[in-house]
């Protein structure tokens, strides 16, 4: 990882309340919290050093809401820093959440702290990512509408295009992005379990597409740095969390995706694969520490998948692991990490991933 990264993150809060940043600083600890008292006192600080996120809070605005954001909006200093604006109106943060920006979020004042702290670091990280990709007059907003324009043009632009289209984007915003091999061992899970009479129901809804877009599961590792993605060492706990973000950040961006061509059982199931597949069996996962059949079928199966695919696969840290090695974990993983049920369905066609895995080497 290049020189210089550093897991603080800088955060800046509009409060004339000393209560309020003395709140602020105990829960973010760890991070390096700024007080601004005024909107021109803030961007005075702005000017001086560009913050990671910035924390809003609407009732101090001298104005009323609907005019602070337009102002903040419409300002240039803020094309590219994350603003999570707090409201005491639960209506307003409700409308006003399906109309900002990418990099922008509004949230209920009495949110809880660790939502609050979620928040703050998936915004944090596309703040600074947003900061990376400046240098090259690039923002994560740019990319996700580039992609999406011929979508939005009425075009006839297939799902398959739109994929191939963000992952090459991935690619060459963090280096490698998705393994070739990932849909062909979805591909093969799915036509197992379709033998199986207890997941008919659900899998009828799958089809080529559903295994074309769960290639996206990763997409919010486009708001990660790439400095620390490519990272040659194995990530510190603060480093760790930080890249967990990427489940939050690929939901937002799904979100986006859906404000843009419309919602659909396919873009439902994106979401899915993107929100769940690191949910684990016994509730430990992440982003929200689901378990059992809680956990929505799309990311139960593509636990598993996703697991073998990166175990198999070289990284900056790692050589790869052996098909037998692999498959070993997964069979430890079962009633614990996995849904013990898939991985019976996983040990019936593990053969058939040793022919994908030496065919396609990652």
């Amino acid at each position: 990882m290049g020189a210089g990264w550093d897991n603080a993150l800088n955060i800046f809060v509009l409060t004339p309340s000393q209560e309020i940043i003395g709140m602020y600083k105990y829960l973010f600890l760890n991070h390096n919290v700024y007080q601004a008292t005024t909107y021109s006192g803030l961007i005075t600080m702005i000017r001086t050093l560009i913050p990671d996120v910035v924390l809003l809070d609407l009732d101090d605005m001298e104005t009323t809401a609907t005019k602070a954001i337009s102002k903040v909006q419409n300002n240039p200093l803020f094309k590219n820093i994350s603003v999570i604006y707090l409201s005491s109106d639960f209506k307003f943060v409700e409308e006003t959440k399906k109309i900002l920006p990418f990099n922008c979020d509004i949230l209920f004042k009495s949110v809880s702290p660790v939502l609050l702290m979620k928040r703050v670091r998936a915004y944090g990280n596309i703040g600074r990512r947003n900061a990376e990709l400046s240098k090259m007059n690039l923002s994560i907003s740019d990319v996700i509408n580039f992609n999406l324009k011929s979508v939005k043009l009425g075009t006839e632009t297939v799902v398959h295009d739109v994929i191939q289209s963000f992952i090459a984007s991935c690619m060459l915003l963090v280096g490698k992005f998705t393994s070739l091999s990932c849909p062909l061992y979805l591909e093969t899970m799915w036509e197992e379990l379709r033998k199986d009479d207890s997941y008919k129901p659900q899998l009828q809804k799958w089809n080529t597409e559903t295994i074309d877009i769960s290639q996206l599961h990763d997409i919010g590792k486009m708001g990660i740095s790439g400095s620390l993605l490519n990272k040659i060492s194995i990530f510190n706990e603060g480093e760790r969390s930080m890249v967990e973000d990427h489940v939050a950040i690929g939901e937002k961006i799904l979100d986006q995706m859906i404000q843009m061509v419309g919602d659909s059982e396919l873009t439902r199931q994106a979401k899915l694969f993107v929100g769940t597949h690191h949910e684990r069996w016994d509730g430990t996962g992440y982003p929200n520490g689901l378990f059992d059949t809680s956990i929505s079928l799309e990311g139960r199966i593509l636990a598993i998948v996703d697991v073998y695919d990166a175990l198999t696969s070289s990284r900056t840290h790692k050589e790869p692991m052996t098909h037998e090695l692999a498959r070993e974990i997964i069979f430890q993983g079962a009633g614990t990490q996995f849904d013990p049920n898939i991985v019976k369905s996983f040990e019936n066609v593990a053969p058939a991933f040793k022919e994908i895995l030496i065919s396609h080497p990652a």
